[in-house]
């Protein structure tokens, strides 16, 4: 992934009088993307850190509002503090990512969303469990969720959530120890948030960052390929707060296109790692059967014709030791069709 071949002395802000670079720890990497209304909340969130070893780096991402001249502020008023700004031209989140962590002159690498925020704990936390744990390269934390709804309103957060799927760690005080078996669980759905995550620098360079092709399921691809080849440890609490905004996933296009992308990046998962063991091949043939069976659903309201087209383009898929073929799934599809075009009978 290469930065913009602007000239760096042309694309970056600095204000950097305080921090002493080579004890430079933690590098905070925050994309965004017209988010005027809620980058200078985040960037605050960071500024009340209780730790100061720390830099920050706001890639703007082509915003059309006014986010950039809202960073610049915020730079302006925190004399005290290192940020970086990088002004790149649209090219998604991912590669937003990318360009800060490479960028980065910390030891370990987090996340912040711009409508999310850090609470006043976090680094300081997240710097214990190093101390702790020197040899992990990939710590997390849970986060406190805020929706408007009350999906998840009989779990606290996320961890507690990860937790019920299986036996695959072991509590130490306030850090959960993951096993070999955790990326069995990882791969039923990520639960680890962007935002409550210490990732070494190096464990991400060497896994090759963000995926640039995914805008959705880039942080699940890339935790899970992380996990499959270096341990974890959450802490036991919520360090962040996340903030879930209606974006109208309800509506049966946007459903339809997003349950696309995941397709996508399941389909991507398997294709990639031919060593994956039999469970793992197992629940993400599962989990594309799934996602291949929304679609049916979708069929009536989106063109029946590009439901197809999209099915069958994908591979056979294996329902445990069954098969489901595209003639099936055809066949279903127009059976659906039928049935929703049906009036209604009164009894």
């Amino acid at each position: 992934m290469s930065i913009p071949t602007d000239s760096p002395k042309e694309n970056h802000i600095k204000t950097s009088k305080m921090v002493i670079i080579f004890n430079m720890y933690f590098s905070i990497v925050i994309p965004v993307y017209n988010g005027e209304k809620t980058i200078s909340k985040a960037l605050t969130s960071v500024a009340n850190q209780k730790i100061r070893n720390f830099e920050v780096i706001v890639i703007d991402d082509g915003s059309t509002d006014s986010t950039l001249n809202e960073a610049q502020n915020f730079v302006t008023n925190h004399p005290d503090l290192d940020i970086t700004i990088i002004s790149n031209i649209n090219r998604g989140r991912s590669v937003s990512r990318n360009i800060g962590v490479i960028a980065a002159k910390g030891d370990f690498i987090c996340f912040l969303d711009a409508d999310d925020e850090f609470k006043e704990d976090h680094l300081s936390e997240f710097s214990k469990a190093i101390s702790s744990y020197p040899e992990i390269g990939f710590f997390f934390a849970d986060g406190e969720t805020h929706r408007q709804d009350d999906s998840w309103e009989k779990f606290s957060g996320f961890l507690d959530r990860l937790m019920q799927r299986g036996d695959c760690w072991d509590v130490e005080g306030d850090y959960v120890l993951f096993n070999d078996s955790f990326p069995n669980t990882l791969a039923l759905g990520s639960l680890i948030p962007m935002c409550s995550t210490a990732i070494k620098r190096d464990v991400l360079i060497l896994s090759g960052l963000f995926n640039p092709s995914f805008s959705v399921g880039e942080d699940f691809e890339l935790w899970f390929r992380i996990s499959l080849t270096n341990p974890m440890v959450a802490i036991n609490k919520q360090l962040s707060n996340i903030y879930h905004h209606e974006d109208n996933t309800s509506n049966p296009k946007n459903s339809y296109r997003n349950t696309i992308k995941s397709l996508a990046v399941n389909r991507f998962i398997l294709e990639s790692n031919p060593t994956l063991n039999s469970d793992l091949v197992q629940i993400f043939n599962q989990k594309i059967s799934k996602q291949l069976s929304s679609l049916l659903y979708y069929a009536s309201y989106i063109s029946p014709t590009e439901v197809l087209m999209v099915i069958s383009e994908q591979p056979v898929v294996k329902y445990g030791h069954s098969v489901f073929s595209l003639k099936q799934l055809i066949k279903s599809i127009l059976k659906t069709i039928f049935k929703r075009k049906l009036p209604q009978t009164q009894y």
